[in-house]
């Protein structure tokens, strides 16, 4: 069977293959029921945002593969292992297609003998391609050094470059630097998932050193050590326009909080990498994310001697450290020099009350803040009562997170307090602390006056069922 469309005929094959035009949207009629497609127990397909044809059964592909018409946009063959015949007849098909520009071979057994040949092809036929997806294959060295040459000639044109989860190794990690240091216009270069070691990466970061064009590196689950992190720190402190380079994210943290200053007056963009944040606005670092990173009190102190100036930081996220109370002291400073602060994330540190403290008096008269996150920490009772007259002020607030605190009577008395009335208080999460009975009945009479809370925790603390009821 056949289905009409504005450029012919297009057979309807199992698996949904379809072939649609530039501006005309694939026909939901023309799929088959979910009844009729065949099991294949195989991972979803990396979506594209451009209509495609999508090649899947291969007892079909000759047929999918002749429904190539000439004014195809973009191509997606799926979890087809191809053969050497295979990938002839593709590359024959595709060099009769005009403007293609996105193509994804996915999980399609393509090696490096295959993909030379693929390469080969499109850099005669395809210069109008921006997006070459290569997910889940065999390619190797030999066959990334193919599409390093490729993109030096005739494929000037690409931007998105993914080989997630291949066999590429140092040898072609070296040629795709030596291809960025020709001035290629790639922009996203995904090589997660690889064979590289410091070697490879130290050769591909002198490519990107001097890239006017890439912004995201994409390189976890490979074997980078220091050598390679150290390598990636200079081009962060020398390349204005990367935005993102995806490694161990504790690893490289730490290794460029030593020159945080520098970065920062080079590359504000750093934040996705350095401070796992893509947001900037006019130059300015928003948002300070350094959650599981092993930050110190030392270091802790250097990230807010740097960000000082950031007027325009709302965001500070360190959950999950080793922060004390020096370190939050450190903190305390920064935001009080940031006027627009809305949430602060310390959960999981060591702070105690004394940190609790500084934080309050850098919070005094703060009419911004919306979260306010200190759980699993040891702020006690003295914490609990400093922090209080900061939610008494700061009718913004809408969650507040005081779990494991070793918070007691004296502590939720203190809070109760300071919250009742509170028009905007949403969420309350006092859970696993040392609240009592006295304690509970405070703090539900104060809560009774809150019209807009949603949800109080108070699990695991010591309160009898009569008092919970």
């Amino acid at each position: 069977p056949c289905t009409a469309t504005a450029g012919g005929t297009v057979p309807i094959l199992p698996r949904y293959i379809q072939a649609s035009r530039a501006g005309e949207a694939p026909s939901r009629a023309s799929r088959p029921s979910g009844a009729c497609r065949p099991k294949v127990s195989r991972p979803a397909a990396p979506p594209l945002q451009r209509q495609a044809i999508v090649l899947l059964m291969h007892s079909q592909l000759r047929r999918a593969i002749d429904a190539l018409g000439k004014s195809e946009k973009s191509c997606v063959v799926y979890g087809t292992d191809l053969e050497d015949s295979d990938v002839s007849k593709l590359c024959k098909a595709l060099s009769r297609v005009d403007g293609l520009e996105r193509l994804s071979l996915s999980t399609c057994a393509l090696d490096d003998k295959r993909s030379k040949k693929l390469m080969s092809s499109l850099e005669r036929t395809m210069p109008t391609l921006t997006y070459l997806g290569f997910f889940q294959n065999r390619i190797g060295d030999g066959g990334v050094i193919a599409i390093a040459q490729a993109l030096q000639t005739g494929l000037r044109g690409l931007r998105e470059l993914y080989l997630t989860q291949n066999s590429v190794g140092d040898r072609g990690a070296c040629a795709l630097g030596m291809a960025l240091r020709c001035g290629i216009a790639l922009n996203v270069l995904d090589l997660r998932a690889n064979n590289l070691s410091d070697i490879g990466v130290a050769g591909l970061a002198g490519g990107v050193e001097l890239s006017e064009a890439l912004a995201i590196l994409e390189l976890r689950e490979n074997n980078v050590g220091n050598v390679g992190v150290g390598a990636l720190r200079a081009c962060l402190l020398r390349n204005a326009s990367l935005q993102a380079i995806p490694i161990s994210q504790a690893s490289i943290d730490k290794v460029m909080l030593d020159d945080l200053d520098q970065a920062l007056s080079v590359n504000k963009t750093i934040a996705a990498t350095l401070l796992q944040s893509k947001e900037a606005l006019e130059g300015e670092v928003v948002s300070l994310h350094l959650d599981r990173s092993a930050v110190s009190d030392a270091e802790a102190a250097k990230v807010s001697h740097a960000l000082r100036a950031a007027s325009t930081l709302h965001t500070v996220s360190m959950q999950c450290n080793r922060i004390g109370d020096a370190g939050c002291c450190s903190l305390a400073e920064l935001v009080r020099d940031a006027s627009h602060i809305r949430e602060i994330r310390l959960y999981g540190n060591t702070i105690g009350a004394p940190g609790a403290a500084a934080l309050a008096a850098a919070l005094a008269g703060n009419d911004s803040l919306v979260s306010l996150i200190l759980g699993k920490n040891h702020i006690g009772n003295e914490g609990a009562c400093a922090l209080a007259p900061v939610l008494r002020g700061c009718r913004s607030l809408r969650t507040v997170d005081l779990h494991s605190n070793t918070i007691g009577r004296v502590g939720v008395v203190a809070l109760s307090d300071a919250l009742a009335g509170h028009s905007s208080l949403e969420e309350l999460d006092l859970g696993h602390n040392l609240i009592d009975d006295d304690g509970a009945a405070a703090l539900a009479a104060s809560l009774a006056q809150c019209v807009q809370v949603v949800t109080v925790h108070l699990e695991e603390n010591p309160i009898s069922g009569a008092t919970k009821d």
